[in-house]
This record gives C-alpha cells, sequence and structure tokens, in this order.
C-alpha cells in the first residue's frame, strides 16, 4: 500500500510539472523538446551520483539533480519563473547591488551577477543548499560579484529552528524541535545592509515573508529600493499571518503591485498581489523602472530573443 501510495504521489507530481511546462510561455513555443529535456533529465538524472551541469543563460552554467526545486525547472523551461527572472534580467545593470533572500542554489543570483554583472548578496540559511549554492557560485567564477551569507532572516536578532531534511524547501520551525532540524542564527535585513542600498530584492523564504519584511524598515524607507520580487502563494498562515499583511506594509512604503511581460516589456498594474502564480513583483518610481526595462539588451533563452 505504501509504494502504491507512492507511485501515486509522483505521478500526480509530474502531472503537474507536464501542465505546467505545456503552459510556460518559453516551454509552450516547443512543447516537444521541453517535454524531452523534463524526461530525460529525470531519467537520467536518477542514474548519477550527484549533480549534473547544465547551461542556463549566455555562459553562466549551474549544477542540478533531480529534488533541487527552484533550479530544475530552468533546465526544460529556460526561465521557470519568467516574468519575474525576466523583469530582473531587463532592469539590473553592472553596479547595482541586487539582494537575495532565501537564494537556495542561487537560480536569480546567477542571473542577476552571472548575466547583468550586478552585485549580489545571497541570502541562504541551511548548510547543504549554501553548499550548493557556493558550487554554482565557483563554477562560474562569481565571488568577486557575490557575497554569500549563511544566516536566517528575520524581525529581530535571534536563533531559530529549521527543517533540514527537506532538501532545499526547508524553512522555520516555531513549535518544539522534533524530527531533522538545525538551530540558526537569525538577523534582520536592515542590520545585514546596514549602509547598503539595494535596487531590487527578492524574498522567498517558504512562508516566512512578512517576518523579512518587519526587519527591513530602514530598507524599505531607502528611495534607492525601486523593485522586490517576493512569494506570496502557498505557505498561507503557516506562521498566523496573511499574506495580505505582507501587501499591507509594502503598499504603504509606496509599493504597487505588477505583472511584467518580457515579451513586450510591459509592467500592468494589478490591484492586489497575485492570487495565481507564486511570486508578485513590486514596484515603485514606475517611471524609472519603465525607461530600463525598455532600454536593457536583447536576452536570448532557449531560442527565444526577449
Amino acid at each position: 500500500m505504501r509504494v502504491c501510495s507512492v507511485i501515486r504521489k509522483s505521478l500526480r507530481r509530474a502531472r503537474r510539472s507536464v501542465v505546467y511546462i505545456l503552459n510556460h510561455p518559453i516551454a509552450k513555443k516547443d512543447k516537444f523538446n521541453a517535454l524531452k529535456r523534463y524526461v530525460l533529465f529525470h531519467l537520467v538524472g536518477r542514474l548519477l551520483p550527484g549533480p549534473a551541469q547544465f547551461s542556463y543563460v549566455g555562459n553562466v552554467k549551474f549544477l542540478a539533480r533531480p529534488g533541487l526545486a527552484g533550479i530544475v525547472g530552468n533546465i526544460y523551461m529556460g526561465l521557470e519563473d519568467f516574468e519575474e527572472m525576466g523583469f530582473l534580467l531587463h532592469f539590473l545593470r553592472e553596479g547595482d547591488l541586487f539582494v537575495d533572500v532565501g537564494a537556495n542554489v542561487g537560480a536569480y543570483t546567477l542571473l542577476a551577477s552571472g548575466v547583468c554583472k550586478a552585485k549580489s548578496i545571497a541570502i541562504e540559511p541551511i548548510p547543504t543548499t549554501f553548499e550548493l549554492l557556493m558550487a554554482n557560485l565557483y563554477i562560474n567564477d562569481l565571488l568577486y560579484l557575490v557575497e554569500p551569507v549563511r544566516v536566517g532572516m528575520g524581525s529581530s536578532e535571534s536563533m531559530l529552528y529549521f527543517t533540514a531534511g527537506e532538501d532545499v524547501l526547508n524553512r522555520v520551525i516555531l513549535d518544539e524541535r522534533k524530527g531533522n532540524s538545525i538551530l540558526v542564527n537569525v538577523t534582520t535585513l536592515d542590520n545585514l545592509l546596514r549602509e547598503r542600498e539595494p535596487l531590487c530584492v527578492k524574498i522567498d523564504v517558504e512562508g516566512w515573508e512578512f517576518e523579512v519584511i518587519r526587519g527591513a524598515n530602514k530598507t524599505l524607507n531607502n528611495d534607492s529600493l525601486k523593485a522586490i520580487i517576493v512569494e506570496l502563494h502557498g505557505h498561507e498562515h503557516r506562521y498566523s499571518f496573511s499574506y495580505e499583511d505582507v501587501h499591507r506594509v509594502l503598499a504603504e512604503h509606496n509599493f504597487s503591485p505588477f505583472a511584467y511581460n518580457p515579451f513586450t516589456r510591459k509592467l500592468q498594474l494589478l490591484e492586489n498581489f497575485n492570487h495565481q502564480k507564486f511570486n508578485t513583483l513590486y514596484v515603485r518610481d514606475i517611471g524609472m523602472v519603465e525607461q530600463r526595462v525598455r532600454e536593457a539588451p536583447v536576452i536570448k533563452v532557449l531560442g527565444e530573443e526577449f
């Protein structure tokens, strides 16, 4: 019975992946090859002893193996988070500062520093995930542009338990320590940045986003910050707050939610955060942002230019 349950779960996961691929803005333009890459990766990946190297955008590469959520989708879709990653590629320039809160193994950081040549601070608290992040930085020779930081982010200086057995999807634990967990140093974004002024911040911390925002008041008040990409989907009320709380605080700092189309380079104002997608892009000083994305060089991914 347990074997049957595992098989059913795997089939459901595979079906969700296939549906997502077939509706992805880049992958749907060549569905056959996108699905071919998906099948080959998962067949061959199970036979390899460790991560394999794959091409990303331009000359950038990354290491991946089955189970590394947040990076493997780029193998068969080019840019898994097409709107947000496309925006990042059009928005950032050499010399800008990008902060990647919940960097995982570095999908966004590799684009920001490997392609755009911006400076990045990549924040990832889990040791095993941090090792993969470092490996991706090493193979791209990006440590001169990227500051990797192994620490948790929150609303105050503290120590918190994190799960440690959920591959790249580990998260904060607030109840009693149980199962496979680790104790992690936690600081605030304001304390980490001090006087540094990011142009763009990405926050993906498995439901802990509001706590990160609460610890970033000085950063949010700094006019140099123009864009925030934040995950607001899938973990509602995990930590006794709602995504409306995140939206409210960002709105109080004059950030508005937008959808971005990398093909047309158009930003569309939304009434609220994007309930249909994992991430929402928040922007202020829209005139400056629109000019930046309009003037950015053309990017080519899996044969598609935008």
